[in-house]
């Protein structure tokens, strides 16, 4: 069986930083699965409305937190364990300064060129 094409247009590279999603007034933690400059996939317990625009933090380790808006564009249930379910979400970034879209570049290059 043929392996699916992967439609995305940047590389992505797997890190668990901590994260909060504002909704309505509500803070959602959750810990980002994996990263590249257009986006990122997020692990939470709580769903987040699809195709809403969302106030986003990231805490990478050692360096400050990022701040972005992004649109769910994704969501499914990914099972931790037996018992315990997260929701796999892919947010795409809407709001981003050049700043911070160049730190998550810069971060998967430099995971890519440790993995060649």
């Amino acid at each position: 069986m043929a392996e699916p094409e992967d439609r995305r247009k940047s590389p992505r590279v797997r890190v668990n930083w901590p994260v909060n999603i504002v909704v309505d007034d509500e803070i959602i933690s959750g810990e980002t699965a994996d990263v590249s400059s257009e986006g990122v996939n997020i692990n939470c317990d709580d769903p987040l409305p699809m195709d809403r625009t969302l106030e986003i933090r990231i805490a990478p380790p050692g360096a400050e937190v990022v701040h972005l808006t992004g649109r769910v564009v994704w969501a499914d249930l990914s099972g931790i364990d037996g018992e315990n379910n997260a929701v796999g979400i892919g947010i795409c970034f809407m709001e981003i300064s050049d700043a911070d879209r160049s730190f998550f570049q810069e971060v998967v290059e430099a995971f890519l060129d440790e993995s060649n």
